[in-house]
C-alpha cells in the first residue's frame, strides 16, 4: 500500500472516499469517517488538529476546577494536592468614586442593572415594543374604519 498523503489532503481524500462509498449520503459518510478514525490515527489527527487546543483547554479547566469525576484508578489521582500560590504583592489599589467613573463604564453598569437588561442567550433581535397608550385620534380612526364593515354596502359615508 502506498504512503497516504499528509495533512488536509489525506483528510479530504478520505472524506471524498466516504462520500463516494455512501452514494453521497452525508450521514452515512460521517459514520464511515468516524469508524475509520477509530483505527486510523493519521485521520483522527487530521480531523482534530484545528480543534485540539480548544479540546485540551476544556478538559484542563474541567479537571482543574474539580468538575471531573475520578474513575478510582491510581493514574487519575494526583500524588499531592496542588498548593495555592500566594498572591504577589500588588500596589495599593485605589477605590474609584462611581460618580467620577468613565461614561462608558457608567453606561455598562446602567445597562446591566436595568430591569430591561438582556440575558445572555435570551436576547431578542427585534425592535423593542413600546407599551404606550393608544392615542384618542387612533381610536377614532379605527372606529371610523370599523363603521364601514358594520354599515350596509349601500349606506357608506
Amino acid at each position: 500500500m502506498a504512503t497516504p498523503p499528509s495533512g488536509s489532503n489525506y483528510l479530504v481524500s478520505r472524506i471524498k472516499e466516504a462520500l463516494y462509498n455512501s452514494g453521497g449520503n452525508k450521514t452515512k459518510a460521517m459514520q464511515q469517517v468516524m469508524a475509520w478514525s477509530a483505527q486510523d490515527m493519521q485521520l483522527l489527527q487530521a480531523l482534530t488538529r484545528a480543534h485540539l487546543s480548544g479540546i485540551v483547554a476544556y478538559h484542563v479547566d474541567r479537571v482543574a476546577s474539580g468538575g471531573a469525576k475520578s474513575s478510582g484508578g491510581a493514574a487519575s489521582k494526583p500524588s499531592a494536592q496542588p498548593q495555592a500560590r500566594p498572591r504577589a504583592a500588588s500596589p495599593q489599589q485605589k477605590m474609584v468614586n462611581p460618580a467620577q467613573g468613565s461614561p462608558f463604564g457608567q453606561a455598562i453598569l446602567k445597562a446591566a442593572s436595568s430591569t430591561n437588561a438582556s440575558v445572555f442567550g435570551l436576547e431578542s433581535y427585534e425592535a423593542p415594543r413600546r407599551e404606550d397608550k393608544t392615542s384618542p385620534r387612533h381610536v377614532e380612526a379605527m372606529k371610523h374604519i370599523a363603521s364601514f364593515s358594520q354599515a350596509p354596502q349601500g349606506k357608506r359615508r
